[in-house]
């Protein structure tokens, strides 16, 4: 029986072994990350963009583009789209943090080809669509709020506010009043200015993820909407 009284023995760490990236690129330009990973067909896509909340005006603005991006376009609405990313067995998010938006994809390899094709529509056709963003706004104020009653939350808010000043981006720290300043045009303008093809890099990972490229090429390699 092991004795939890008795600090276990540290040991020197020898003999890791990371998997090396394939660096390639999209006719595009997009720079691709291929990474081997796992022992099954499943297929991991990540977009990244540099479009954080640094690159804010308006607070909230990051994090509330990434989340409206699924949530409908100009010919399907978001529960459509959802509906299809689990019919194929997939999972989609859009999330951002301070210096970056990801757009991840994990789906089985096989379903690559109709998932990318989505994927491309909810990419470049996202609607904003007002009542959708008021949904969105609420859920979120919703969480604000519930968290504003959580010391980690609270002390989180006022060590980063401390450390880096309100004036720094890293420091803007949105409270749930500011919630309902942000309007449609806010997020139009944000995603045409930073969800662009020069700013966006992408890393594919999991079983010969080398065999997923020119379907990502056919996708997300060539012509994107011009800007607004």
């Amino acid at each position: 029986m092991i004795n939890r009284r008795v600090m276990p023995e540290t040991k020197p760490v020898r003999g890791i072994n990371l998997p090396n990236p394939v660096y390639s690129h999209l006719t595009n330009g997009i720079p691709v990350a291929l990474l081997p990973s796992g022992h099954e067909p499943i297929c991991r896509l990540d977009l990244v963009f540099d479009a954080g909340s640094r690159y804010q005006d308006q607070l909230l603005t990051a994090s509330l583009t990434a989340q409206m991006i699924p949530e409908g376009t100009s010919t399907r609405s978001g529960g459509e789209i959802a509906e299809l990313f689990e019919f194929y067995g997939s999972f989609f998010n859009a999330v951002a943090d301070r210096d970056q938006a990801e757009i991840t994809l994990h789906a089985p390899g096989k379903h690559m080809a109709p998932l990318l094709e989505i994927t491309r529509e909810v990419l470049f056709q996202p609607a904003f669509k007002p009542h959708m963003l008021e949904i969105i706004k609420q859920n979120r104020i919703q969480s604000m709020l519930v968290d504003d009653q959580r010391v980690e939350s609270a002390s989180r808010k006022a060590f980063i506010a401390a450390l880096f000043g309100r004036e720094h981006p890293y420091g803007a720290v949105a409270e749930a009043s500011d919630v309902n300043g942000v309007v449609p045009e806010h997020l139009i303008r944000f995603y045409s200015r930073y969800y662009r093809p020069e700013r966006c890099r992408i890393l594919v990972t999991g079983l010969n993820p080398e065999q997923y490229l020119p379907l990502i090429d056919q996708a997300l390699g060539h012509d994107w909407p011009t800007t607004s």
